[in-house]
C-alpha cells in the first residue's frame, strides 16, 4: 500500500499531472494593457464629448437669446422709439438703433383715398448680450428691416370711413 501512495504522491509533484491554479504575471499585465487601453480611448471620448455639450449648450443660449430679441423687436415701433435698450428675462439685454431705409408713405385705403396712417421701413441694427457670459458667449450684431407706422388722421366717427 506504501508503494501505490509514493506512486501517487511522485505524480502529484511534477508538473504534467498538476493544473495551476489562478494567473500568471503575464496574463495580468495583458489585462492591464488591454483595459488601460480601453480607459484612454474611453476617456478621450468622454472629453470629446463634453467639449462638443458644452459648445452646444452655449450655441443652444445664443439662439434663445435672439429669438427672445427678435420676438421683442417684432412689437417695436421704430418710427416712435428708434433707440433704446430693454431687459428680455433675467438674462438677456438687447440694445436697437434704427436708421430709415425709404421715404415715409401714406397708406392708402383705396387708389385715391389716404388712410389714417404713414409707414416707412426702418434698418435696426441691434445687439444681444448674456449676462454672465463667459469669454466666447458673444452675440455677434445683426440687423433686421422693420416697418414704422404713426397715426397722422383721426377716424371720424359719423360714417365709416371718413377721415378729417
Amino acid at each position: 500500500m506504501k508503494a501505490v501512495w509514493d506512486h501517487r504522491r511522485a505524480s502529484a509533484g511534477s508538473g504534467r499531472g498538476r493544473r495551476m491554479r489562478g494567473l500568471s504575471m503575464m496574463e495580468v499585465l495583458a489585462a492591464m494593457v488591454i483595459f488601460s487601453s480601453s480607459a484612454v480611448v474611453l476617456f478621450s471620448w468622454i472629453g470629446q464629448t463634453s467639449d462638443r455639450l458644452s459648445k452646444l449648450e452655449l450655441e443652444q443660449r445664443r439662439l434663445f437669446a435672439e429669438l427672445a430679441a427678435l420676438d421683442y423687436l417684432r412689437t417695436l415701433n421704430p418710427m416712435q422709439k428708434p433707440a433704446g435698450e430693454a431687459q428680455l428675462q433675467q438674462s438677456i439685454n438687447l440694445s436697437w438703433h434704427a436708421t430709415p431705409v425709404a421715404d415715409p408713405e401714406q397708406v392708402l385705403i383705396s387708389a385715391s383715398a389716404p388712410g389714417i396712417y404713414m409707414v416707412q421701413l426702418y434698418k435696426v441694427e441691434f445687439q444681444v448680450q448674456l449676462q454672465a457670459a463667459r469669454p466666447g458667449d458673444e452675440v455677434p450684431p445683426q440687423s433686421l428691416i422693420l416697418a414704422g407706422w404713426k397715426q397722422t388722421a383721426e377716424v371720424r366717427r359719423e360714417l365709416p370711413f371718413q377721415y378729417q
